[in-house]
């Protein structure tokens, strides 16, 4: 494909990042132990979700399109080790999910 093609894409892709807000939630006031990180696109959830347990591992990690969950989500139990991964498509669970 041309060069232009690709830099079309990369200008799109930047925009969306750069339109995407980021929230954050925290277990305590001082904000050092992060509870939740979410993007919003125009107040609807849409790109990376992350949650965390309190000793600052992840419980949680997907992403969100348009307001739905989509591609895969993991979730890990409180030492880090794998729990489950499930598979969505526009909010929907979709294919194989695998438990541990």
């Amino acid at each position: 494909m041309t060069r232009t093609f690709y830099l079309s894409l990369v200008f799109i892709a930047f925009q969306v990042a750069v339109i995407a807000q980021p929230k954050f939630e925290y277990y305590d006031e001082d904000k050092k132990s992060i509870k939740s990180e979410e993007n919003f696109l125009k107040g609807t959830p849409h790109g990376k979700a992350v949650t965390y347990y309190k000793n600052g591992k992840q419980s949680k990690l997907g992403w969100y399109k348009y307001g739905k969950q989509d591609s895969t989500w993991k979730y890990f139990y409180e030492d880090g080790s794998l729990k489950a991964e499930e598979r969505f498509a526009k909010g929907m669970k979709r294919g194989r999910n695998t438990y541990f």
